[in-house]
């Protein structure tokens, strides 16, 4: 569905161009892509399958041929503005699109200014924040898939099933998850037979 993304994005956009030297490097029917010395923006809208439109941001390199560290402008809105609200939208009408491509160019501009500029410390800390929250939610979808296994394994004294359900998700572990582990890991100690040491 071509709702006029290109144009659409390219005046939306006009900002970064204006205000921080970006250059516009690709404008394709579902992508625009603008680049600093340092900084690579791209504003995407799927409109054959999702119809997500979004935006990301990416630190160059310093040999400019690729990106890497790639932030979703949600990353940066939890950072900033405490709530990834307003970073990406699902559209069919061209009204929709012109609507939510200016919103998205409008948190852009109020929370990405030290990033747009090249600010690398900031930058930093985006990427920070964003894989300790993704560590948290890899944690926390680990945790609750055991925990109706483990309380089970944990009430029927099953202390092997305990160390195997708890050992691989050890790092992201609570205290009393760890002393669990740990009293599970004994009781599996003491259960294991002794090897015969009068055996040729």
């Amino acid at each position: 569905m071509d709702l006029g993304f290109k144009e659409i994005a390219v005046k939306a956009f006009m900002f970064l161009e204006t205000q921080y030297g970006f250059k516009c490097v690709e404008s394709g029917q579902w992508s625009v892509r603008y680049e600093s010395e340092l900084v690579c923006i791209s504003v995407y809208f799927d409109g054959a399958r999702s119809f997500e439109l979004g935006c990301s941001l990416e630190r160059l390199n310093s040999s400019r041929s690729s990106c890497s560290n790639s932030l979703d402008l949600g990353d940066l809105l939890r950072y900033k503005a405490g709530s990834v609200e307003g970073s990406s939208f699902q559209v069919t009408t061209k009204n929709a699109l012109k609507k939510f491509t200016s919103l998205l160019a409008e948190k852009l501009g109020a929370y990405g200014h030290e990033i747009l500029l090249g600010d690398n410390l900031v930058f930093d800390r985006v990427v920070e924040l964003r894989d300790l929250a993704n560590l948290d939610y890899a944690r926390e979808g680990r945790l609750e898939e055991i925990s109706h296994s483990l309380e089970i394994a944990w009430k029927a004294k099953k202390y092997q099933e305990v160390v195997e359900l708890l050992a691989p998700a050890k790092k992201w572990l609570t205290a009393t998850e760890v002393k669990k582990l740990e009293y599970a890991r004994k009781h599996t100690n003491k259960l294991r037979p002794k090897e015969d040491t009068n055996q040729p």
